[in-house]
């Protein structure tokens, strides 16, 4: 059996010193797991922004013509004098002249005056990149429609050409006639430079700027650049992540939550008793017949913890049932201990001590005439208030919380309730007493004190690791030391060993110990007043 929860003063603060933090990584993968639900909502969420986003948003295609740059050499005698790109110690300035060029207000102008729209606006859509180590400039345009994003890409080019074009015929006209006269006044001999050099400049006069030239026209592009779906999908679900972190570290920060067990043990140096897997969670407790294979079998193992008592003149022991937070499970731990217990044999008793939410009636449908209220402010005995259930005959006897007005709790004295719980033994081999959050309600802490053994119910993701210390200070503070944990929403055991069918399913086994437990009851109320009030529903 557990140790008592009553022990020595030397033990108190021992069992609050918590185990060394776990290394940063490792502390944040079990945070991750811990939310691993808030953090795929939030992935979702982004996912699903980014769709809608690449479905309504506008689309916009972007077209590439490309320039290429070839500079003529610095010493060429039969060029001196014309706007030719020149080749110089310095790779990229030609490039980065023509590149300025394709995006000069003049190019825009002719472009807008052929093909239509704003110059200024056509600028915006338009963009000349120098393409690494290389002598092309890729020239850009966007537009709605892919036809028109083609000839602004195409349009720019081409007057960019244009323009060095007429830039170079404008410096020929006036570099030809002077030629021309110059050569008349030399003599025979020295006319033949000067006319290959005129021969050479007459050929570009009806050629095109040979230091530039459309390498490669734009094409209408078959798809949208923008919104581009796979990098809008990618970015959603980044910032979906990013966005799920950041609450996650909030939520940790402002209302840290039981992770893990490994948490735990940083928080409570107990043992842990039991492993209850997930189920599910609500208001009502789980009952007995709602339990799965795996949940069941940590019911059994918690029940291992205690022994039937050898001597039936002996009390009974008292077990309460506690923990930091509401719909932590300690109702459903209660009820399944209780439960457990007495299909192991035991006459066992079930006091609901939540007198301002309670819940087991509820779940399991019972009504009693009285209740705990009115047995420890004296107005009904331990006997005319105590009902049973059909399904567990007399072996399971249930105190339920009843109606109590506000102002009677506080007339409730702890003297009524150590003398409650040493009757409830005195009739029962053990007496399991559900309690509400002790740090909540100060109600229950009587009962804190005259129960042999103490249990916290943790739960992970639900229980607050602030509560949890507030509790184990409280506590510590009434010099009680709990005897362990059960810790539920663990995770599930994988396969294994088999486990056993649901208590509920071995009626023959259940009859012979209701029969058992039904004559040790009656044997101990002979000697008492027979009960007024009791019912079996």
């Amino acid at each position: 059996m557990p140790s008592s929860a009553h022990q020595s003063s030397e033990r108190h603060g021992s069992w609050l010193a918590a185990r060394p933090p776990r290394a940063e990584l490792s502390r944040y993968l079990g945070l991750i797991r811990s939310h691993i639900v808030m953090l795929s909502a939030f992935l979702a969420a982004g996912l699903i922004a980014a769709f809608v986003y690449s479905s309504v948003a506008p689309k916009s295609y972007t077209a590439e013509a490309d320039l290429l740059v070839t500079p003529v050499s610095a010493d060429d005698a039969n060029l001196m004098g014309l706007p030719l790109i020149r080749a110089t110690s310095d790779p990229t300035a030609g490039v980065l002249t023509v590149a300025k060029l394709v995006t000069s207000p003049s190019v825009a102008s002719v472009v807008a005056s052929h093909l239509g729209g704003n110059p200024t606006t056509l600028l915006t859509r338009v963009s000349a990149t120098p393409v690494t180590q290389s002598q092309i400039i890729a020239v850009q345009a966007s537009s709605p429609s892919p036809k028109r994003a083609a000839a602004l890409a195409n349009g720019f080019a081409q007057q960019t050409v244009q323009e060095r074009t007429n830039a170079m015929h404008a410096q020929l006209a006036t570099l030809i006639p002077t030629l021309q006269a110059s050569m008349r006044s030399l003599a025979a001999g020295d006319r033949a430079t000067v006319a290959s050099q005129l021969a050479v400049l007459q050929t570009l006069q009806v050629s095109p700027d040979p230091t530039v030239r459309v390498s490669s026209s734009a094409a209408p592009p078959t798809s949208p650049s923008s919104p581009n779906r796979a990098l809008s999908l990618a970015a959603g679900g980044f910032a979906g992540l990013v966005l799920g972190v950041l609450a996650m570290l909030g939520f940790q920060a402002l209302d840290p939550k039981l992770r893990d067990e490994e948490h735990l043990r940083e928080i409570y140096d107990l043992p842990v008793l039991a492993r209850v897997p997930r189920q599910r969670s609500g208001d009502t407790p789980l009952t007995p017949s709602e339990l799965t294979g795996p949940v069941s079998e940590a019911f059994r193992a918690l029940r291992s913890g205690f022994t039937l008592k050898q001597d039936d003149d002996a009390p009974g022991h008292s077990i309460l049932i506690t923990g930091d937070a509401a719909r932590d499970g300690k109702t459903t731990v209660a009820l399944n201990l209780a439960t457990s217990l007495v299909s192991a044999g035991n006459q066992v008793m079930l006091i609901e001590s939540d007198l301002r939410r309670p819940s087991i009636g509820r779940a399991l449908r019972l009504r009693a005439p009285h209740g705990l209220g009115e047995v420890l402010l004296g107005r009904v005995g331990l006997f005319d208030a105590l009902v049973w259930m059909r399904s567990y005959g007399m072996q399971l006897e249930f105190l339920l919380a009843g109606d109590v007005e506000p102002h009677d709790v506080d007339r409730i004295a702890s003297g009524d309730v150590q003398r409650l719980v040493r009757d409830a033994c005195s009739i029962c081999d053990f007496v399991v007493i559900d309690a509400p959050p002790l740090t909540d309600v100060a109600d229950a802490l009587p009962f804190a004190r005259a129960a042999d053994e103490l249990l916290l119910v943790a739960r992970v993701g639900n229980s607050r690791v602030r509560k949890m210390g507030d509790l184990g200070e409280l506590l510590t503070r009434e010099d009680v030391v709990p005897s362990g944990i059960v810790l539920v929403g663990a995770a599930e055991p994988g396969a294994g060993y088999y486990y056993y069918g649901s208590d509920t399913g071995q009626p023959v086994l259940r009859s012979l110990l209701q029969r058992r437990g039904g004559e040790r009851a009656g044997a101990r109320r002979n000697g008492a007043n027979a009960p007024n009030g009791a019912r079996i529903t």
